[in-house]
């Protein structure tokens, strides 16, 4: 259940970041950077060898 919710976590964090990050930096820098958090955690929950990785990597991919 731990891992599952990371996502909601990271997702809410990343969507309190997101509007003043776009008014900051415009929309385009902040997608690009978006799909590096979702590439980011795509790596480190398929190379996860532990349950705290896999919430890590969750977490990430939330943020995304």
């Amino acid at each position: 259940g731990l891992v599952v919710g990371m996502v909601a976590l990271g997702a809410l964090v990343g969507s309190l970041m997101a509007g003043r990050a776009a008014d900051c930096f415009g929309r385009k820098v902040v997608l690009l950077a978006n799909n590096a958090f979702f590439i980011i955690g795509a790596l480190l929950i398929s190379t996860s060898t532990t349950t705290v990785q896999m919430a890590i990597g969750r977490l990430v991919s939330g943020i995304g």
